[in-house]
């Protein structure tokens, strides 16, 4: 017999003893409460209740890829009973360092390069839009991109409706597409809708995984986070416990000494007629206020702490900026700690500039063949640079090549490296402004200047110089000629 078809029966025939000896009823309730603390579950620390699920904090729960992305998706979207705290904010910083300042192109061909930059703003793949797409990736560990005509309305008269080609994703979380990869080369991807096979094919669409493909049985190791899914969670499970336990002993109880039973009969009987509340004048011989010393929360906290250190080590977010600057020991500098997010996130930033540049390149050859552009916006040789932009990373990367510009390194690939989007063209046309704009509103650019410059342009002297072109201040035969 099971124990809970056993806990069931012992409480039915306690319920049911009547004109049994006060002993045997004291010893069955014993058993009832001994089986009650055999069902509870130890490793849910919450007193005053736990939820059962067929999910436990004692191992991975989440062993297949299906329901990883499933658990990822409730907990960026709050909809899971956990993780959803911790998860959503990881998450977030993830995408920031991958490509919180957004993509840059670049090209030797202008009419390439202008094409690529118009696409990517129609399609706010140099913002928001990328953000979206590089958040997808992070909960599934993939993305399968597509291109397609579309209408564009600008309002204005010359491109009122101008075709553009427009970028859409699809998600695996909602359709649940198969991919075809044979010879680790990516050819089409399939899925239903409206009860219909819908095939996207290779020639008008980009697919990049995060993680590792397996090509094998065409399967995907575990992304990034989701390896850590379960201490999310677990995370999660402390914080509730540690608030569960707080609402049952954070409170102080009143104590009174007595030397007496009556006395203390009488004390009780004076707080429950009087509704005795704190503050109230109480006749005893002591009174104290008791709490528990909650020494019990340090195993809670510490097991929060564990799993916070996990899902750090796995992410690459490091730990004090998770809200907890006091897990930060030493003095740690800047440069060290973006080193370590640095390498967390490369992986992915590299993944993002090769299927940008893909995609940049097959958009390219499709608008030419669909919408009209000229073949001159074709380059084969274009590419998408992406960048983790901080003040460290910028000391670090103008220290290190700057050196190297008009000898090992051109300008235009310095500027493109550098964190941050930047255009080498757009920078150059601004430099050359700006040079003017000073050289005019120069002291030196004066009336006496330009009447000098414009004599000597016409082989004339200047004022105060004779026809030689001596300056005047000269003494003829200073040097002893005569």
């Amino acid at each position: 017999m099971d124990n809970n078809r056993l806990l069931d029966l012992t409480r039915r025939r306690l319920q049911g003893m009547t004109g049994f000896h006060p002993v045997q009823r004291v010893r069955l309730a014993r058993r009832v409460r001994a089986l009650e603390e055999a069902e509870r579950d130890i490793t849910s620390t919450g007193v005053t209740g736990f939820t059962r699920s067929a999910e436990t904090p004692g191992k991975n729960n989440f062993p297949t890829y299906q329901a990883q992305v499933a658990a990822a998706y409730e907990m960026y979207e709050a909809r899971g009973d956990f993780g959803a705290e911790l998860f959503g904010s990881v998450v977030d910083m993830r995408v920031a360092f991958i490509c919180g300042d957004g993509a840059s192109i670049v090209s030797k061909s202008e009419a390439a390069k202008d094409w690529a930059k118009k696409f990517l703003s129609v399609n706010k793949l140099d913002g928001s839009a990328l953000i979206d797409l590089v958040t997808t990736a992070e909960l599934e560990g993939r993305n399968l991109l597509t291109i397609r005509k579309d209408t564009l309305s600008t309002g204005l008269a010359k491109d009122k409706n101008a075709n553009v080609v427009r970028v859409d994703e699809i998600l695996w979380n909602l359709v649940k597409y198969t991919v075809d990869e044979p010879g680790k080369v990516f050819r089409t991807a399939i899925y239903k809708a409206d009860d219909k096979d819908q095939t996207v094919s290779a020639k008008d669409s980009v697919y990049l995984v995060t993680g590792r493909r397996i090509y094998n049985n065409h399967q995907l190791t575990p992304g990034r986070l989701h390896k850590v899914i379960t201490d999310f969670q677990n995370f999660s499970r402390a914080k509730y416990d540690l608030r569960s336990n707080t609402h049952l002993f954070g409170k102080t109880t009143p104590n009174v000494e007595t030397d007496t039973p009556a006395d203390a009969a009488a004390v009780n009987a004076l707080v429950k007629d009087s509704q005795w509340a704190i503050g109230d004048m109480l006749i005893g011989k002591k009174l104290s206020l008791v709490e528990p010393s909650g020494s019990a929360g340090n195993a809670i906290q510490q097991d929060a702490l564990l799993a916070l250190k996990l899902v750090s080590s796995a992410s690459g977010v490091p730990m004090h900026w998770l809200a907890w600057p006091e897990l930060m020991s030493n003095r740690a500098t800047a440069e060290n700690l973006m080193e370590v997010v640095n390498a967390a996130t490369i992986k992915e930033r590299r993944i993002w500039e090769e299927a940008l540049t893909e995609l940049v390149r097959k958009a390219a050859i499709f608008a030419v063949d669909n919408t009209g552009e000229a073949k001159t916006i074709i380059d084969p040789e274009i590419k998408v640079k992406m960048s983790l932009v901080s003040l460290a990373t910028v000391k670090a990367y103008v220290e290190t090549y700057a050196p190297l510009i008009d000898e090992m390194l051109s300008r235009q690939t310095f500027v493109a490296g550098l964190p941050g989007t930047y255009d080498y063209e757009e920078e150059q046309a601004l430099i050359a402004e700006e040079q003017k704009e000073r050289a005019e509103n120069s002291p030196m650019q004066n009336g006496a200047l330009d009447e000098a410059l414009k004599k000597l342009q016409n082989g004339k002297p200047a004022a105060g110089d004779d026809e030689e072109g001596n300056d005047g201040d000269e003494v003829p035969g200073a040097d002893g000629a005569e």
